[in-house]
């Protein structure tokens, strides 16, 4: 063994260690074995020399490319699925956690030199993308509210209307015109309450 060459037990536990852990990540959606080892190897190189083309990588892709294939999945189920499951199903699939431990995978895979210069540039999309999510969240759920308010006050609103117009067309005595009047004022207070709804949900898209 040459004086610049790893000894054979590094290249066997580097190489194992890396395996197993995207195993480990296909598996559990668990990024956190990976991000160690990025962590332990921050600021260098990929460690070409501690991959001994002993092992099969998925897809017959380097180890390289394996890694970044593997954060790839991730954000797609991620983005895909985990995103728009409820709290409680993230819960029991043990995944409450997962986004976050995503977000720092990609954060220490960017101040690695593990990656291609366009793969730099697509795993910072990804981290702006899973940033900006979390912060748009309570936007959303504030939207949704409010498309549905405004749902149900166009349906009285029209309820009210239907009811206005029956009793315009068909008048009961002296007692309708006092029976008109709150309910046109009703109807008028409706309308405002859904021009109110219609403004905000404009602004919180």
């Amino acid at each position: 063994m040459t004086g610049g060459e790893p000894p054979k037990n590094d290249v066997r536990n580097f190489e194992n260690d890396l395996h197993s852990s995207i195993e480990f990540l296909d598996a559990n959606h668990d990024t956190r074995k990976l991000t160690a080892i990025m962590a332990s190897n921050q600021d260098a190189a990929f460690p070409e020399e501690h991959i001994s083309a002993t092992l099969s990588w998925k897809g017959d892709n380097s180890a390289q490319n394996a890694v970044y294939l593997a954060i790839q999945e991730q954000f797609r189920y991620w983005k895909q699925k985990w995103q728009y499951e409820e709290a409680d199903e993230q819960s029991s699939e043990g995944q409450s956690t997962f986004n976050f431990h995503l977000m720092s995978t990609l954060a220490v895979a960017m101040d690695t030199y593990w990656f291609t210069e366009s793969q730099q540039v697509q795993l910072f999309d990804w981290l702006r993308d899973m940033v900006s999510g979390a912060e748009l969240e309570p936007l959303k759920l504030g939207n949704d509210k409010l498309a549905t308010e405004l749902s149900s006050t166009k349906k009285k609103i029209a309820m009210m209307e239907e009811k206005l117009e029956t009793m315009m067309k068909y008048p009961q005595g002296s007692k309708s015109n006092t029976v008109n009047i709150p309910l046109m004022v009703c109807v008028v207070l409706l309308a405002v309450a859904l021009g109110h709804i219609i403004t905000l949900h404009a602004f919180s898209k």
